[in-house]
């Protein structure tokens, strides 16, 4: 009778333990890659700079920047960080709101969002564009950029557009090679999960 409840609590104890493991490797599953998120939204503004020969007619983008800490923007509150007005690929026009929050020495994810599911080429670029221009913030920062999520239709246009600004594509047999390419650029499609590593060269 002593030995089976022995054993019964040898049973009991194993399942306990057992059971905390998988709940800390659910967890653990479930922990975001990065600490901050910083979304892009990014939108064409119609009837802009209509005026008898002007370059910029209906060609101008407003690209607003946000952040939040962890990943999940349904419930952390998010801070407005600035906006931008682009035309094609060069900011023309940016009204900063608050200071860059990002705690240092902590990850981040850049987001980009586009209002219109179907976005000009023109939008792509700024949104290019602007992937670069956080990236070096973050740098600045002293925070590293783990990862980049673009929509499914902008995945190709971002990619060819930072291919133009000196970025290849490339892939990483040994990951201690990284460590050679800090200025290097994770990107993902939210939707279909294509991945691009770029490294400037």
């Amino acid at each position: 009778m002593r030995f089976q409840l022995q054993v019964i609590g040898l049973l009991a104890a194993i399942a306990i333990v057992t059971g905390c493991i998988c709940c800390n490797f659910a967890i653990a599953e479930q922990a975001p890659l990065y600490d901050w998120t910083v979304v892009v939204q990014t939108r064409h503004l119609e009837r802009q700079f209509k005026y008898k020969k002007s370059s910029m007619e209906d060609q101008i983008y407003r690209l607003d920047v946000d952040y939040f800490h962890g990943d999940d923007e349904t419930k952390e509150r998010s801070t407005a960080y600035e906006t931008l007005w682009y035309h094609n690929d060069m900011p023309i026009g940016m009204e900063r709101f608050n200071n860059f929050g990002v705690t240092p020495g902590q990850s981040t994810c850049i987001k980009i969002k586009h209002k219109d599911n179907n976005p000009t080429s023109e939008e792509i670029q700024a949104a290019g564009n602007i992937i670069m221009r956080i990236w070096l913030e973050a740098r600045l920062n002293q925070s590293g950029v783990t990862i980049i999520k673009v929509p499914d239709q902008s995945f190709a246009g971002i990619i060819e557009y930072l291919h133009g600004k000196g970025y290849s594509s490339t892939q990483f047999d040994d990951p201690a090679e990284l460590a050679n390419y800090p200025m290097r650029l994770h990107i993902e499609s939210e939707g279909t999960g294509q991945t691009q590593l770029l490294h400037f060269s």
